[in-house]
This record gives C-alpha cells, sequence and structure tokens, in this order.
C-alpha cells in the first residue's frame, strides 16, 4: 500500500514538473536576448546571423541583439558565449569553427566543448577560392603553376582557422609551399586580393559574395559537392582533380551550458520554422549558403564529426598549432 502511494505520490511530481516546464517556455522569452557573432560586422557570418536574429525577433516578440565579439579565431566570441549565464538569454549564432576546429587548432582554449548546449544546424556554406578578378589564373592549375613558380613567395591570405587548414590541404596535396599572410577580418585580406597585394585566399562563400559580385575578385573553384547554383559556371575542386581540397562550412546556433532545455527546444523550433520558409531558402541562396534544418541531437553529433575533420585536416596540412 505504502508502495503503491510512493509510486502515485512520484507520479504526480513528474506530471507537474513537465506542466511547469510547459508553462515556462510558453513565457519564454520576457526580455531581449543577446545574439553573439564571433567575427566583423558585414562578415559573412554577420550576414548570416543577422538574417536570423531578425526573424527570430518577429516570431518571440522580442529584440535579439546582435553582438560582435571578433578576434583569436572566433575564441573571444565563442568565450563570451562560454562565460555567459544559462538563463536562456544568450545564443551563439556562429560557424563550426570556434566549437570545432578551434580545439584542435589552439593549444590553449578558455572554453571547453561541453561549456555549449547545441541549438540546431542553420546553414551549409561551400568555400571557395578566389583571385583578383582580372588575373590570369583561371583554374586550379594556373593557381597550382603560379605558386610553383614563385618557389614559395606567392602569398595567401589567412584571415581564419579555416581559411588556414584548407590553404594547408591544398599546398600539401600539390607539394608546394607558400608565405601566409595574416588578417584579423576576411574583408581586410579581399581588399589585398583586390589590390593585388595577395595572390589567392580560400573563403567561405558568403564572406567573398560581395566582392564576386562587383568583380574585383575571382572565383576559381567551389569547394563544396556540387557547383553553387549562383555561380553555374564555376567548377568545383573536385571537377579539377582535387582529392583533398573540399569544406563546406556549417553555422550552428548554441546557448551555454546549463540553459534550460524548454528553452533550448523553444528556440531550435523556432530556428527550424524560419529555415523552412521558401524566403529563407530565397535568402540564403543570394547569400551564399544552403538551408541546413536540424535538431540539438544532430548539431552535438555534426560538431564531434566536425572535430574529427578539423583533426584530419591539421595532419593532411601540416598545420601547426596556435
Amino acid at each position: 500500500m505504502r508502495s503503491t502511494r510512493w509510486r502515485a505520490a512520484a507520479a504526480a511530481i513528474i506530471a507537474f514538473a513537465a506542466i511547469a516546464t510547459t508553462a515556462q517556455a510558453q513565457d519564454y522569452p520576457t526580455r531581449p536576448i543577446k545574439a553573439v557573432v564571433s567575427y566583423t560586422a558585414g562578415s559573412g557570418a554577420d550576414i548570416l546571423a543577422r538574417y536570423f536574429t531578425e526573424e527570430l525577433a518577429r516570431l518571440i516578440g522580442q529584440p535579439v541583439v546582435v553582438e560582435n565579439r571578433p578576434g583569436a579565431g572566433g575564441n573571444i566570441g565563442g568565450n563570451a558565449v562560454a562565460k555567459s549565464s544559462p538563463d536562456g538569454y544568450t545564443l551563439f549564432v556562429t560557424p563550426s569553427a570556434p566549437v570545432t576546429g578551434n580545439f584542435v587548432l589552439y593549444k590553449e582554449m578558455p572554453y571547453r566543448f561541453e561549456d555549449f548546449a547545441p541549438v540546431t544546424t542553420l546553414v551549409n556554406v561551400p568555400f571557395t577560392i578566389v583571385v583578383k578578378g582580372d588575373s590570369p589564373v583561371k583554374t586550379m592549375a594556373d593557381l597550382t603553376a603560379l605558386i610553383r613558380a614563385k618557389h614559395g613567395k606567392a602569398t595567401y591570405g589567412a584571415p581564419t582557422t579555416s581559411s588556414i587548414a584548407i590553404t594547408g590541404m591544398y599546398l600539401d596535396e600539390i607539394q608546394a609551399t607558400a608565405t601566409q599572410v595574416p588578417y584579423k577580418a576576411a574583408q581586410e585580406a579581399l581588399r589585398d586580393i583586390e589590390t593585388g597585394n595577395v595572390d589567392f585566399l580560400i573563403l567561405d562563400l558568403t564572406g567573398a559574395l560581395g566582392a564576386l559580385n562587383r568583380g574585383s575578385v575571382r572565383a576559381i573553384a567551389m569547394l563544396g559537392d556540387e557547383r553553387f547554383p549562383s555561380f553555374p559556371d564555376v567548377p568545383t575542386a573536385r571537377e579539377q582533380g582535387s582529392k583533398n581540397v573540399h569544406w563546406i562550412a556549417e553555422f550552428y546556433a548554441l546557448m551555454p551550458a546549463g540553459t534550460p532545455p524548454a528553452y533550448v527546444a523553444k528556440v531550435e523550433g523556432l530556428l527550424n520554422e524560419i529555415l523552412k520558409r521558401d524566403e529563407t531558402r530565397a535568402f540564403l541562396l543570394k547569400a551564399g549558403g544552403m538551408p541546413y534544418p536540424g535538431t540539438s541531437q544532430l548539431l552535438h553529433e555534426r560538431m564531434l564529426a566536425t572535430i574529427e575533420k578539423w583533426k584530419r585536416a591539421a595532419t593532411i596540412g601540416k598545420i601547426p598549432q596556435l
């Protein structure tokens, strides 16, 4: 009899907790949400983040305020999120590198993988290889010939850890060397491509899009699985014979670890609602990306798989830790 009463009491407690959690999610949010972007305003990451934050704000009836925290390959922004209160009012909209590849590339990290609560995948963006708009380099074969002819003096832009990793894989594949030119922001690297101060740059398509549309830079290869719809005349690296130079940036939404699961689930659902819209797909295509709807579980799995991809890239490209 007593055990029956205990079971009934336990069931009542569980039911009450479920009702309370549902009510909590229904009321959330009651104030503005801060969305951290670990790259500069106007960058590809910033453009994508602002689209989703604006649409999310419309759905929740509260402002979602973007806070740009660039630097250290995205680690400054990542650390700001990791150290934030897990109250549901901090969102991290980011390319994968700060929460995957940087754990491979940096000797010391200010935060851990476990410091984040995955929300959902958002966007896939292929990387591209760009040169100056009027450069005689029109294919990867042309670029390879240029790099080899300069005997290590060819220059490449290195604004992000992804750029460094992919370029390292490319140079390893063609058995050549080149000189790295570091930048704090992708737009700075693009300006030096436009003026001819740097020979080539590997960058996500979203970040390169403005310069490509102006014609001040030219894409000679897409590093995705297939040609991108907006640039049907630009072949993939694989079409040009490359085996290793393949990279697609994934954009994620995360929150600080310990954020109430009901809040995470609500944001996950709302972001996926946005991703399913035709207008979102149209916007992303113009911005150089493709919708990548998902779940918190899928994102967790993708993050683990991407860390392994970075480990392979670091080994193949002989990339020293930063």
